[in-house]
């Protein structure tokens, strides 16, 4: 929940409907583009990139970095709170429908979902 959100934030209301609304996926190098990832990484240098990632982490002091992580989502999400509830309301709505169930049921299926707007 609140995928649209950070979209309409990082790449603008556009991009977001048009993901939002017609279900559409990007590619990675059009996500990293758009500030929706920070780094796209061929699938071949997957594994290596993200081990190396993790050792320069890990390499810094732990109190240092579980402050900087702490620091950084507090601000992040400064000014958003409003916005924010709008999201889990309408994500505890949507996610609880009747069509959400289906979406999922018709995804693992394989099939078309039919919608009811329930």
């Amino acid at each position: 929940a609140g995928g649209d959100l950070r979209i309409a934030r990082e790449a603008g209301a556009g991009w977001a409907k048009l993901l939002a609304l017609t279900g559409r996926r990007i590619e990675a190098p059009t996500a990293e583009r758009l500030r929706l990832v920070q780094q796209f990484v061929p699938t071949a240098e997957l594994s290596g990139t993200s081990r190396a990632l993790a050792a320069e982490i890990a390499a810094n002091a732990p109190l240092a970095v579980q402050g900087i992580k702490r620091g950084i989502d507090a601000y992040a999400d400064a000014g958003m709170t409003e916005a924010l509830d709008r999201v889990a309301m309408n994500a505890a709505i949507t996610l609880t429908s009747e069509d959400s169930r289906e979406g999922y049921a018709a995804k693992a299926a394989g099939r078309p979902a039919a919608f009811e707007g329930k």
